[in-house]
């Protein structure tokens, strides 16, 4: 199953989980947007948070760094 055709959140979720633990310890999960999916995998399936390999995730702010004065 490809995780772009899964619907919703639930289902995202459900796919992670289930990717997860058919390979535990050996799946990376790289997060380069809301953390949402992977907060309700481990809320449903806490053993995730183990199974997981490694979490990689890309943080950013969304508000420009104001200017120093000096």
């Amino acid at each position: 199953m490809n995780a772009a055709v899964v619907g919703g959140s639930a289902g995202r979720s459900a796919y992670l989980v289930d990717q997860v633990s058919r390979a535990p310890g050996q799946v990376d999960v790289v997060a380069v947007g809301p953390l949402t999916d992977i907060a309700n995998a481990i809320t449903a399936t806490p053993s995730l948070a183990r199974d997981v390999r490694h979490l990689w995730i890309m943080g950013a702010g969304s508000t420009p760094p104001s200017p120093s004065t000096t």
